[in-house]
């Protein structure tokens, strides 16, 4: 077996193939379960009695996802450097993930909350953990270009997967419990087979002598490379979450009703989600990441300047439906472009940390805007929130167009230690 300093020949089509299928399955199964834990769950506990202050308790098994990188350094010392010994995590952490959706079955939605928190808590844990596993085998085995494409390809697996969900509560959503978390655990076993089953065909690949990880985590962080996809970050997945953290408001105040919006996000949104990954994909392959960015930012600007200068008629249903889909959307290709931002410059051995700490700000800066949607509301008004996000993005939209027009993403990606064997 390949220790983590030895040099190997990259791998061929079928191993990166298989590289490439493990890792959006985990994303698929990641999508599946903690949707269900952030949109149905809180619609179950309130429609069992709970109030809203209890109800929004649940959102809190998120901090997991944004706090992986305290964990992420043992997943890789453990592992060793060794593919075996991430592969071995993955399937372990995947399994008891769907073993612990299924410990939702001794707990009655009527009774106390924090059960219910708890063991939602464990599964996002568990799904994140299994995604740092996924992050560090596949930086070990694939190069940097073939990195950027799996991020296209995670990114339709979870929207693909939120739309199956979707599915699922659509047709059983109305009988019982037991019978969603039962549909909801095999389904999340079923996507997770690619993972589980899929035979290791890729090669050790060489550690990469570019990593900026000389000085540890915080001379990642502070790299120029990395310092743009921050501030990427913090405009854009910023003003994506301030919308987002709108919705809800908007949706109710429009008159919708939970189950109208449980379907319109789950699935609805997923299948415009789908497109948004496919297109940004296209986009990537053809333009380059930065670029691509750059255009979403500038299609982001168009889409919520219509919100931000439509007063009242923002409350209209038919409104609520487009913007729903326009947040679901602009989110979905971002995360497929941050993605494939980000795990460019994650090599070496501390790569899932370095994944996991760049992932964990993008989602604390997420959650803290989404947490600030209320108050910016209450503040300048629903028009005044958009006008707001439109102009966040349209910073994004500058640094993205700068970042673009320089030598950056030519020589990542032509740099002879990201893809070439030692």
């Amino acid at each position: 077996m390949s220790g983590p300093h030895t040099a190997a020949a990259a791998p061929n089509s079928a191993g990166r193939a298989t590289v490439q299928a493990v890792a959006a399955s985990s994303y698929a199964v990641a999508m599946i379960a903690m949707f269900f834990v952030y949109t149905i769950l809180p619609a179950t506990l309130r429609q069992a009695g709970h109030p809203p202050e209890v109800v929004g308790l649940v959102f809190l098994a998120y901090l997991p996802f944004a706090l992986r990188v305290a964990w992420a350094p043992l997943v890789e010392r453990w592992a060793a450097g060794r593919i075996a010994r991430h592969r071995t995590m993955l399937r372990l952490f995947l399994i008891l993930a769907v073993l612990a959706l299924l410990g939702l079955l001794a707990i009655d939605p009527a009774g106390s909350v924090w059960p219910m928190l708890g063991l939602s808590t464990l599964v996002v844990t568990l799904l994140v953990t299994a995604i740092t596993a996924s992050d560090a085998y596949l930086v070990a085995t694939l190069g940097a270009a073939d990195r950027q494409r799996s991020a296209v390809h995670q990114g339709i697996a979870a929207a693909a997967g939120g739309t199956v969900l979707g599915v699922v509560i659509l047709v059983l959503g109305d009988r019982g419990w037991t019978t969603l978390v039962i549909a909801v655990a095999a389904l999340s076993l079923l996507v997770a087979l690619p993972a589980l089953v899929l035979p290791d065909r890729a090669a050790m690949r060489a550690a990469d002598k570019a990593a900026p990880q000389r000085g540890g985590l915080w001379a990642f962080l502070v790299s120029r490379l990395v310092q743009r996809r921050l501030a990427i970050s913090v405009f854009v997945h910023g003003s994506f979450g301030l919308a987002s953290g709108a919705l809800p408001i908007l949706q109710v105040d429009a008159g919708l009703s939970v189950g109208e919006i449980g379907l319109l996000s789950a699935l609805g949104a997923n299948i415009v989600g789908l497109a948004a990954s496919s297109v940004v994909g296209a986009g990537m392959a053809r333009f380059g990441a930065w670029r691509t960015l750059a255009a979403l930012c500038l299609a982001s600007v168009a889409g919520f300047g219509v919100p931000a200068a439509a007063g009242s008629a923002i409350l209209a249903w038919e409104a609520v439906i487009a913007l729903t889909f326009l947040v679901m959307g602009t989110s979905y290709a971002f995360f497929v472009v941050y993605r494939a931002l980000t795990l460019a410059v994650c090599h070496g051995e501390r790569a899932a940390t370095q994944a996991a700490a760049l992932t964990g700000i993008d989602a604390l800066i997420s959650i803290v805007a989404a947490a600030a949607a209320g108050a910016v509301i209450a503040a300048i008004g629903l028009n005044g929130l958009f006008a707001a996000v439109t102009g966040l993005v349209a910073i994004g939209a500058v640094v993205a167009l700068i970042v673009a027009a320089g030598p950056e993403v030519r020589a990542l990606l032509h740099h002879p230690s990201l893809e070439q064997p030692q």
